[in-house]
């Protein structure tokens, strides 16, 4: 079992680490590579709501730690962007975490909802 301990570094390797991929934009990106290489505007059209800021830096981030890289589309001078075995690997860990999120939404939704309400019980 991993501990807090275990997340720091003198370095902050972990933490940069982590960073790379918390966040709800870097999951999904990820999770989208898994069907196979992406354009850039076929980001845009599975993720509308991303501007396109966000969609360059988390890729050029991604670039950068290793997860995807691009590769030129033939007979073009596009290219797609492909996950490496050190991003495919990091996004099925993700998607087993996507799949919980997932099951166990309803039940956060509801929580928030009592908290929201003020129905939620002290726990002292």
């Amino acid at each position: 079992m991993i501990s807090i301990e275990d997340l720091y570094d003198a370095e902050g390797c972990i933490r940069d680490a982590l960073d790379t991929v918390a966040s709800s934009w870097a999951i999904s990106i990820l999770i989208a590579l898994r069907s196979g290489p992406k354009r850039y505007s076929q980001f845009k059209a599975c993720l509308p709501d991303i501007n396109d800021r966000m969609l360059s830096q988390t890729l050029h981030r991604f670039g950068r730690n290793g997860l995807v890289t691009q590769q030129p589309i033939s007979g073009s001078s596009r290219h797609e962007y492909v996950l490496t075995p050190l991003g495919d690997e990091v996004s099925r860990a993700l998607g087993d975490l996507a799949e919980v999120i997932i099951r166990l939404a309803p039940q956060v939704a509801e929580a928030r909802e009592r908290y929201d309400s003020g129905q939620v019980e002290c726990l002292e």
